[in-house]
C-alpha cells in the first residue's frame, strides 16, 4: 500500500489524554510524518500523543503520533508507532477543491461548495440548515459539465467560525446515465491524489 493512497484523504484523530475526536485531511504524509489539515484550529498541544485513523483507496491505515507542531489549522504529527493496516470497513472521503454548485430543497436554490467527495455522497458547504432526512436536488460545475444529481440530508452542522452549515449528502442518481456521470465524476478526484 502506498502512502499516496492516503493524500487529501480524512483522517480521524483522536486525542489520547481525554479521547476527544477531531477530523482533518491529510495533506502529507510519510513513514515517519504526517500533516493534517483541519477545518478549524484544532485544540492539539506540542507532545501530545494521538491516535490516527485513515481511510485510502486501498485499505484503512492507524497509528499512534505525538503532535511535532501546531500552525493556525494545521498539525503536524510524529508517528510513533508502526502503521497498522487493515482492509477498509467504508469508502474513503477525499478533500476536493474549487467545486461550486447549487442545490435546490423545497423549491428554493442555495449556492454550493464541495468539500469532499467519496463513493455514495458528499461534504457541503451551505448558507442553510438542512433538515436530516430531506430530499434534495443538486447541479455540480465540474468544470467539464454540469453533473445533475438528486440526495438526501444525512447530516447539517453549524460551522463556528460563519454562518454556514456542513452537510453530508447522500447521492442517489435518477438514471444510468446520472449514475454514470456520477461514477466518473468522483473516481477523477480518488485517481488524482
Amino acid at each position: 500500500m502506498s502512502f499516496a493512497n492516503f493524500v487529501q484523504r480524512r483522517a480521524r484523530v483522536q486525542r489520547h489524554r481525554d479521547a476527544k475526536n477531531f477530523s482533518g485531511w491529510i495533506r502529507q504524509i510519510t513513514q515517519n510524518q504526517v500533516v493534517l489539515e483541519f477545518t478549524q484550529v484544532p485544540e492539539l498541544a506540542h507532545g501530545e500523543t494521538v491516535l490516527v485513523e485513515i481511510h485510502g483507496d486501498d485499505g484503512c491505515a492507524s497509528f499512534k503520533a505525538s503532535v511535532a507542531e501546531t500552525k493556525s489549522n494545521f498539525a503536524v504529527l510524529r508517528v510513533i508507532d508502526r502503521f497498522k493496516v487493515f482492509t477498509a470497513n467504508e469508502s474513503p472521503r477525499i478533500k476536493v477543491e474549487g467545486i461550486q454548485g447549487k442545490l435546490t430543497i423545497d423549491g428554493q436554490e442555495h449556492p454550493i461548495t464541495v468539500g469532499d467527495v467519496s463513493e455514495k455522497g458528499l461534504g457541503v458547504i451551505a448558507p442553510v440548515a438542512l433538515t436530516q432526512g430531506s430530499k434534495v436536488e443538486l447541479e455540480i460545475n465540474t468544470g467539464k459539465q454540469t453533473l445533475s444529481v438528486t440526495g438526501s440530508v444525512r447530516y447539517c452542522r453549524q460551522l463556528k467560525d460563519s454562518g454556514n452549515y456542513r452537510c453530508g449528502l447522500i447521492v442517489s442518481s435518477s438514471g444510468r446515465l446520472d449514475s454514470a456521470r456520477w461514477d466518473t465524476f468522483r473516481k477523477s478526484f480518488s485517481n488524482a491524489a
